[in-house]
């Protein structure tokens, strides 16, 4: 290969230049890809494994929760009824 001139020169070292790049970035733009593929397979184990939790944890504790008020508020409305029955007898 001869070169005739520095212009020539100057063409094939940018065409070569340009393919170096070129091939960095494909293979940069391929390994993006894989992590963003492997990103989406996380974030489903994630919000599975969340929805999993939800309905064995929070749930249950909820109801729990929801339970124990209302127990207590009946045990303390049958409490102040005993309370005043007890003022009234005494009164009484």
């Amino acid at each position: 290969m001869t070169f005739t001139s520095t212009t020539d020169f100057l063409f094939v070292i940018l065409a070569l230049s340009t393919t170096v790049v070129t091939i960095f970035l494909a293979a940069t733009l391929y390994h993006l890809i894989r992590v963003l593929r492997d990103v989406e397979v996380i974030t489903a184990n994630v919000r599975d494994t969340s929805e999993r939790l939800n309905k064995i944890i929070v749930q249950p504790t909820k109801l729990i929760a929801g339970m124990v008020s209302k127990a207590l508020w009946v045990g303390g409305f049958l409490g102040s009824k005993k309370k005043k029955r007890n003022e009234e007898d005494d009164n009484g």
